[in-house]
């Protein structure tokens, strides 16, 4: 029973923290954001019937609302209207990334601001225009009237209003606070200001604005939160389908445009298909570079909305390896080959070029010999002398090469393994001796080979050899009555030795008669 009661303590715990849970903060998480990114501007009326209402309710809905918008690139600004002279640009259009200055904005406007005077709707538009004007460039414009009475000038408001959505393609919505009795006109003033019933919100007092914040989220919002595919292939032919919301809110009886910006080149196309609430479909342009790409819409063929969404363009072109990847430079191969993937793609054969580049960023483009989507073929370079590291990329465009680098290791392969005899007996006869190693033919130069033979006094006998083979050189041995350390080195080209200089012994191998009794001696023991 103990346990019970205790189990029922705890209980009634768990369920007294959950009610202190207040509502704003259990549907906080859920709370409407949006991604879209276009200019924003607040209207506010600020006439002496607002009153304290201004900073304590308009302001902090004001702040709300901002905070909803979370691509650091969506644009704000804060406008006041009250006499037909004192309208005032309290906070020029500004990026939500800058939020020093929103929220010194912010701060005059709750704890300074006074607001005085009638309700001069005009002038408060014509800043708009004004703001859009200087710093909105084609970029889409949405504008919030909040106000809590009827507008004194309704006639300047109301041409303004369709100036701003005609002209400039704003999207216009208001909320209309005030007492029931001046409801019904305020309703038709607002009607008309937004040119669409479905934008105005209207509520008896300012206790009405937490309420209606995610409601006016979800209306205004127009955002591309993804696109598919969100990567594609250089020069493919291929639609793309933008994934949002909000798609129907403007939308010219024509359908949207769709811009495609990539560095300094931007093209527009138009969807195919019909577009709903949150796709767009259209033809994507054929890009000549990779990297990425900026998405826009515009809806009403006016302005654009934009996004922090992109679209990758690859060259899907891949090299996997190259064969050989190493030889000696005497034995330089005609081609090599490179394995990989989508070749083919966007090809045009007369540019398709091969370039090779050493350590010291000397070059040499050929022309591929053949091309499959898979293999390259290219013809390899007559680098001379040089040893060290080609570096290989190609193109199959003519444009870019692909970013793949291969590297190719051309070695010195020349040395001399071996001679053979390495010693003999003077009083023996020796016409030649086998030279082997490697890279004997590399550099050669036709009626330069030679075999340098010398001896201790510094004489020297120089033959010309029989036979010259990459792996193998012979050589004419000089008939001298000498024993002793003899010199050997060869050259192919008269200029540079291979190998070094190889010693070769030749010795007296005859026997003295004083020497011979003790041979006999040893013999017999």
């Amino acid at each position: 029973m103990k346990h019970c009661a205790l189990l029922n303590v705890c209980i009634m715990v768990v369920l007294a923290a959950l009610a202190q849970l207040s509502e704003a903060q259990i549907s906080n998480t859920n709370r409407p954001e949006c991604q879209g990114v276009f200019d924003f501007y607040f209207v506010l009326d600020a006439s002496t019937s607002i009153g304290e209402a201004f900073g304590t309710s308009v302001v902090p809905f004001v702040a709300n609302v901002s905070s909803r918008y979370i691509d650091p690139n969506f644009k704000i600004a804060f406008i006041t209207f009250s006499n037909v002279d004192n309208s005032q640009v309290v906070l020029p259009l500004t990026r939500t990334a800058d939020q020093g200055t929103i929220q010194t904005a912010v701060n005059f406007l709750a704890n300074d601001f006074v607001p005085a005077g009638a309700t001069f709707l005009a002038p408060g538009l014509q800043n708009v225009q004004s703001q859009i004007q200087m710093f909105g460039g084609d970029t889409a414009s949405v504008v919030l009237v909040i106000t809590d009475g009827i507008a004194v000038d309704d006639t300047f408001a109301y041409a303004e209003a369709n100036k701003l959505r005609g002209e400039f393609g704003a999207r216009v919505f208001a909320v209309g606070i005030g007492p029931d009795q001046i409801g019904a006109g305020q309703r038709t003033q607002l009607d008309i200001v937004t040119g669409n019933p479905n934008n105005v919100y209207i509520g008896s007092d300012f206790a009405y604005l937490p309420d209606v914040v995610d409601e006016i989220i979800r209306a205004i919002c127009i955002e591309i939160t993804s696109v598919i595919p969100d990567k594609v292939c250089l020069g493919a032919t291929f639609e793309i389908t933008l994934i949002g919301s909000g798609f129907l809110g403007t939308l010219d009886p024509q359908g949207p445009i769709c811009r495609f910006t990539r560095g300094d080149v931007v093209f527009e196309t138009f969807p195919t298909t019909p577009t709903n609430e949150t796709t767009i479909v259209c033809p994507a342009p054929k890009f000549t570079s990779t990297g990425n790409v900026i998405l826009e819409v515009s809806l009403d063929r006016i302005s654009f909305i934009a996004s922090s969404i992109t679209m990758e363009i690859d060259d899907c072109k891949t090299i996997s390896g190259v064969t050989p990847s190493n030889y000696c430079r005497g034995e330089r191969p005609d081609r090599v080959h490179l394995q990989g993937n989508g070749f083919l793609a966007n090809l045009v054969i007369s540019a398709a070029q091969c370039r090779f580049t050493k350590n010291n960023g000397e070059t040499f483009t050929l022309p591929l010999a053949t091309i499959t989507d898979t293999a390259v073929v290219c013809p390899t370079p007559n680098t001379g002398t040089f040893s060290g590291r080609l570096s290989l990329q190609i193109t199959t465009t003519g444009q870019f090469y692909i970013e793949d680098i291969l590297i190719i290791t051309v070695e010195d392969c020349t040395g001399v393994s071996d001679v053979n005899p390495n010693s003999w007996c003077f009083e023996d006869v020796v016409e030649n001796v086998t030279i082997q190693g490697s890279g004997f033919t590399e550099d050669i130069v036709a009626g330069s080979e030679a075999c340098e033979f010398s001896i201790s006094s510094g004489k020297q006998f120089i033959f010309t050899p029989s036979v010259v083979e990459d792996g193998r050189m012979v050589c004419p041995t000089p008939n001298i009555n000498y024993t002793g350390a003899m010199n050997l080195r060869i050259t192919t080209n008269g200029v540079t030795y291979i190998g070094g200089t190889r010693t070769i012994y030749i010795n007296d191998c005859t026997v003295r008669e004083s020497q011979f009794p003790i041979i006999m001696h040893a013999c017999l023991l």
